[in-house]
């Protein structure tokens, strides 16, 4: 029995990444094209979010794009929002666990920036809040999510990259093979300038 289960769920991930493979390809270029030609222009910040394992994609794509190609990392300003614990717990105690990301974007961005937010269900209230908060403030919304895109896609409209899929497991999976096609492809797009 359990063989047969953990089969059916590598089955359901290649069929779901083959699904993306004829669906989202465009998507996937258009994202990449936004965020190098953020990068490019080295006055605007590219922030992330996300909660539980959106916020390792998060940290995954901040990696990626920072510390593994050849264009200057002086001008890279890739923000991921989960990372400095002291700040997090400050935003948690002195306004509230929906503000967590939204505080940060407030008080750090300015219009012409690029927010990318990452979450499953599309409905994550402090990932949400934070992408309402962005597009308001003139940035340039992203959205990874599931197959329904949820509140979050309101925010990120044709910057959304929605894998067909309703489980978790099996989007954040496919969130991380679409995270390093999206920095192999900005590191392509830098390299040829």
């Amino acid at each position: 029995m359990r063989r047969e289960q953990i089969v059916r769920r590598l089955e359901e991930s290649a069929r779901i990444h083959k699904v993306m493979s004829e669906t989202l390809v465009d998507d996937i270029v258009h994202v990449a094209d936004v965020v190098a030609q953020a990068i490019r222009s080295e006055t605007c910040q590219v922030f992330l979010f996300g909660v539980g394992g959106s916020a390792i994609i998060c940290e995954s794509i901040s990696q990626d794009l920072k510390g593994f190609y050849r264009y200057p990392s002086e001008i890279i300003s890739v923000c991921p929002l989960t990372v400095e614990t002291g700040l997090l717990t400050q935003i948690l105690n002195d306004h509230s666990a929906e503000e967590i990301f939204s505080w940060q974007i407030e008080t750090s961005a300015k219009i012409g920036d690029v927010a990318i937010a990452i979450s499953t269900s599309g409905d994550s209230p402090s990932v949400v809040r934070a992408a309402r908060v962005a597009k308001d403030l003139g940035l340039t919304v992203i959205a990874l999510t599931g197959k329904t895109g949820g509140k979050l896609a309101e925010y990120s409209q044709e910057n959304t990259i929605r894998v067909p899929s309703l489980d978790a497991a099996h989007i954040e999976d496919a969130f991380s093979s679409i995270a390093h096609i999206i920095c192999q492809e900005v590191r392509d797009r830098l390299s040829q300038s």
